[in-house]
């Protein structure tokens, strides 16, 4: 007869998914999963498998979150440029707020493991393309409503986007304020 589980599998996996943003990949060990979690070895690895599968189900929980709160205000904008500009704004809080909790879990996987991680690379590729397709959707309706130039393709204007974005969430884990990641968003929105 098998044991009833005595933890909720979803707590735990967020207790996880805060370690290895806090820490990284490669810094969090088993035995600091184990103590974060408040479970055993044997069930970190009956309910997860290994430490990098429980790693990529807190990344995919991440990203689902981060994907649900950008589609919000995308959602809720009235105008293309209000989108965007609401989108970035809430990022730089986000990352300001969040600076206690390491920056942003997608970019720093991005940097320690997509270059030989082909699994987190993937999740990581799949997010982009998500947050671009959000952002590129928002371009072309600002361009065909006239809030946008129209010189530039859309795909290149979300790239800049994405790009200003990755920046943003970098430097939101150094020393640069508020007001410079405000300043940046506001110049972003010059561009466009």
């Amino acid at each position: 007869m098998s044991r009833t589980k005595e933890f909720d599998p979803d707590v735990v996996l967020d207790r996880a998914m805060n370690i290895f943003w806090r820490k990284g990949y490669t810094a969090t060990s088993v035995q600091n999963l184990v103590d974060e979690m408040g479970i055993q070895r044997g069930s970190l690895y009956a309910t997860f498998g290994s430490k990098h599968e429980l790693f990529l189900a807190a990344l995919d929980r991440y990203r689902t979150r981060s994907y649900q709160r950008l589609t919000d205000v995308f959602t809720q904008a009235a105008s293309p440029r209000t989108a965007i500009e609401r989108a970035l704004t809430a990022i730089v809080t986000d990352s300001m707020e969040k600076k206690k909790l390491y920056g942003c879990l997608i970019t720093n996987s991005m940097v320690e493991l997509a270059p030989h991680d082909p699994d987190a690379a993937a999740r990581i590729e799949e997010h982009r393309l998500a947050v671009e397709a959000l952002f590129r959707k928002a371009i072309e309706q600002g361009q065909q409503s006239g809030e946008f130039r129209s010189d530039e393709t859309p795909a290149a204007l979300t790239n800049f986007i994405f790009t200003l974005i990755q920046g943003l969430r970098v430097m939101s884990k150094t020393a640069a304020t508020r007001d410079e990641l405000d300043d940046a968003v506001r110049i972003a929105m010059s561009v466009l």
